[in-house]
């Protein structure tokens, strides 16, 4: 399976933690709905290391793979703020 097919079947399954935190809200069970949400918010940023093509560790917590994926934006961030002198 593809990098793309990968991170779309990543979305389908944040919607449907989505869709059942939305259903936890309507019956007032509050850690459902956080419990729920949280996978979702899971699901959707693996989603999108997998569609960059990141490894990361099959666990909950992909939070360090987020804080190098920050350093390495900045960096190229810079590097694109730096293009117009280069070209120069």
């Amino acid at each position: 399976m593809r990098n793309i097919e990968m991170a779309v079947q990543a979305i389908k399954r944040a919607a449907r933690w989505l869709q059942g935190a939305e259903r936890a809200m309507e019956d007032e069970r509050w850690d459902d709905v956080v419990y729920s949400s949280q996978m979702a918010a899971e699901h959707s940023t693996k989603a999108v290391l997998i569609s960059l093509g990141i490894d990361f560790p099959k666990e909950h917590d992909v939070s360090d793979i987020l804080l190098q994926l920050q350093e390495t934006l900045a960096y190229l961030n810079g590097l694109r703020k730096s293009s117009p002198w280069l070209r120069t």
